[in-house]
């Protein structure tokens, strides 16, 4: 899966696109940057949409019918296929519809697989080519054909080379940009605001991110505070005794490298074994 896709820059002039609600246009361009696999495809559910486009759940539903209906994409659950994905592609490689075949092989939903299957039926058969069709309605562009390309260089790069310039080019999100993204989501859950950023938080932040690396990436945080913002025990609803008006606040998964582990497991959201739980910091910002 590539990390990394690129809008055209028509996507803003379209027509179809034009005619969207700000919110509709909002809505679809997440689509499009979200984590799909490269047949488009993405497990999101309205409520996370809602989270981290601050859309109502309610106007959630309506933009993705009307998506639906415009055939822009295929529904069954939470599953979404955005239909003009696959072609976009930047190559007509064997080795990348070999991969797309693959890839269709792990898909579970008959429903997706029909629509799939009416709109690119070269990945149902032997037809190794993939039609060029780049209408201003596009979806967007996977970097395939070059990260094969950079695999390819990376095998004649040593180890540490190759090591020391994806340290060097990779971005480490900070305590800033976290600041302005617990502030733009968390306080309508009723969680305070977080003011500046501290030495101490930066020097936790960075133990985070070196216990999990995965840390380094804004959209790691925004899952943290996704389940954050859906767990009772950390909007205090099932704090008691001495800690009875104890909620979790943006120190919370920066105190330890269990604390933000068990936040990234859910064991904070099965209220069995929470109520045995005790906070122990004071809810300062």
């Amino acid at each position: 899966m590539a990390e990394y896709r690129t809008v055209r820059i028509g996507y803003w002039g379209d027509p179809y696109i034009e005619n969207l609600s700000s919110q509709g246009k909002l809505v679809y361009l997440y689509l499009i940057t979200s984590c799909l696999n490269n047949l488009g495809i993405l497990e999101l559910s309205k409520r996370k949409i809602a989270f981290d486009t601050s859309v109502t759940a309610e106007e959630v539903e309506n933009i993705l019918a009307q998506l639906e209906r415009d055939k822009k994409i295929a529904r069954d659950g939470d599953s979404i296929l955005l239909m003009n994905f696959v072609k976009h592609q930047t190559s007509t490689s064997p080795m990348i519809i070999k991969g797309l075949k693959k890839i269709i092989g792990g898909v579970a939903s008959p429903k997706l697989l029909k629509a799939l299957a009416e709109k690119y039926p070269f990945l149902f058969d032997r037809d190794e080519n993939i039609p060029y069709a780049y209408p201003m309605d596009m979806v967007c562009i996977p970097y395939l054909k070059e990260e094969e390309e950079e695999e390819v260089k990376g095998e004649d790069k040593g180890e540490e080379e190759v090591k020391v310039e994806e340290e060097n080019t990779a971005h480490r999100v900070s305590v800033t940009e976290l600041i302005e993204l617990w502030n733009a989501t968390m306080p309508q859950y009723g969680f305070a605001r977080a003011k500046k950023s501290t030495p101490d938080r930066r020097t936790k932040l960075r133990a985070r991110q070196k216990f999990m690396p995965e840390a380094n990436s804004i959209d790691f945080w925004k899952k943290v505070y996704y389940v954050m913002a859906n767990s009772p025990l950390c909007r205090g609803e099932l704090s008691e005794g001495k800690h009875k008006n104890w909620k979790a606040d943006f120190d919370f998964p920066l105190l330890s490298d269990t604390r933000i582990n068990n936040i990234t497991e859910g064991k904070y959201d099965d209220t069995s074994e929470s109520k045995e739980w005790v906070p122990v910091n004071d809810n300062t910002t």
